[in-house]
C-alpha cells in the first residue's frame, strides 16, 4: 500500500494505515489520529508542484492588486 498524502487546512496529512472503514493518519510532527475513509478520500491529493504553483498564482494576483487602476 502506497502512502496517500492530502492538503487540509493549509497542511498536509499522511495516511498510516486503513482498516475496517477507518484511516489512521497524522500532521508532520503532530500525534497520530484516526478518520473515516469516506472523510479521508474527500480530500484533494497533496503536489509540492501544486503548491508550488498555487503560490506563484496568488503572488501575481497580489502584485496586480496593488496596480493602479487607469481612470480611477
Amino acid at each position: 500500500m502506497s502512502k496517500r498524502i492530502v492538503k487540509f487546512d493549509g497542511g498536509k496529512i499522511t495516511q498510516m494505515a486503513r482498516a475496517d472503514g477507518y484511516v489512521m493518519c497524522r500532521r508532520p510532527h503532530c500525534m497520530p489520529f484516526v478518520m473515516s475513509v469516506g472523510d479521508f478520500d474527500a480530500m484533494s491529493d497533496y503536489s509540492p508542484d501544486l503548491e508550488a504553483r498555487y503560490k506563484a498564482v496568488k503572488a501575481d494576483y497580489e502584485a496586480m492588486a496593488r496596480m493602479p487602476v487607469k481612470g480611477w
